[in-house]
């Protein structure tokens, strides 16, 4: 089996785990200085979810390689979202995933450890800027280290 699906298919196991009760990684609280946050969904002009957008801080001292996954499968075809990164101190990254079919659950991952798991927000993705930071404010926390 290629690295790459085993790596899906262990992300997908703590999809399914998250999903019968693990009540700590789904609330998206921080863990070890990392956050994940859902910020809303980027619609067409008819309404149609098009992407959800999502933002992941890193609040501590040194650079964090992460993993952002959400599973997906569309018929036969394995369509699930996988984006590694490495976020540098103090550091937030805003990035925007295909997988809009509701609940559009994501996970976030440091190596073998799962960080949170947070089902996608239903609002709309406000396109200015500082509307976008605004929501993002509004949603902050103090920072548990």
């Amino acid at each position: 089996m290629h690295p790459a699906m085993r790596q899906d298919q262990r992300l997908l196991r703590l999809v399914q785990s998250a999903a019968v009760g693990d009540e700590r990684a789904r609330a998206g609280r921080e863990t070890a200085g990392l956050r994940l946050f859902a910020l809303g969904r980027i619609r067409d002009a008819v309404g149609e979810d098009l992407f959800t957008v999502w933002a992941v801080r890193n609040s501590t001292e040194r650079s964090r390689s992460v993993t952002l996954y959400a599973p997906q499968v569309t018929g036969r075809l394995d369509t699930s979202f996988r984006l590694e990164f490495t976020l540098p101190p103090k550091t937030e990254a805003v990035v925007h995933s295909h997988v809009t079919a509701w609940p559009a659950t994501h996970l976030l991952s440091e190596g073998v450890r799962l960080i949170a798991v947070s089902d996608a927000s239903q609002s709309e993705y406000p396109r200015a800027p500082e509307a976008a930071a605004s929501a993002l404010a509004a949603q902050d926390a103090p920072a548990v280290d």
